[in-house]
């Protein structure tokens, strides 16, 4: 009898759209979102890896930064995730998931750069919503770097081969 082995793949990275460049400390944007398409992949899961950067100066405040997902269908989203990228304000009373944490450590001065990589259905109970987007809220105590080169959110699908 042959032994059937379960493959993980991954597929190919995708960004999202959202304008972290200079985003001000207690401030927050929506990304677009991304669609998980079963008719060119049954992906089982995403890894996100989110990128960031801050200014020059004083991290104070939570000294991190709070990444929270939102599910959607195309028309309705949680509270108050769009398919855009835009301002948004996080209240204790949205309808959100998480949050991911992408910590800046202690109190430290000058350009520090954070990279969290982390899967998304654990995030969602263990099932990809048909769409998902993120929501970043900085609570650095200050700006995240001027260079949109330094900032990215993107994922990666997660799908699996039998043989």
């Amino acid at each position: 009898m042959a032994v059937i082995r379960d493959y993980i793949n991954y597929g190919t990275s995708t960004a999202v759209t959202i304008t972290l460049a200079s985003l001000p400390t207690t401030s927050a944007r929506c990304s677009t979102v991304i669609v998980n398409d079963t008719s060119t992949g049954m992906y089982t899961d995403y890894m996100g890896i989110i990128a960031l950067r801050t200014t020059t100066g004083t991290h104070a405040s939570d000294m991190c930064c709070y990444a929270y997902l939102f599910g959607g269908t195309g028309t309705d989203y949680d509270s108050p995730g769009t398919n855009a990228d835009g301002a948004v304000t996080v209240a204790t009373s949205w309808n959100l998931k998480g949050p991911v944490v992408i910590n800046f450590g202690t109190s430290v001065t000058g350009l520090i750069s954070q990279t969290k990589v982390f899967m998304v259905s654990p995030i969602f109970g263990g099932e990809i919503p048909a769409q998902f987007g993120v929501i970043l809220q900085n609570q650095t105590g200050i700006t995240l770097d001027s260079t949109a080169g330094n900032l990215s959110v993107n994922f990666i699908p997660v799908y699996h081969t039998m043989t």
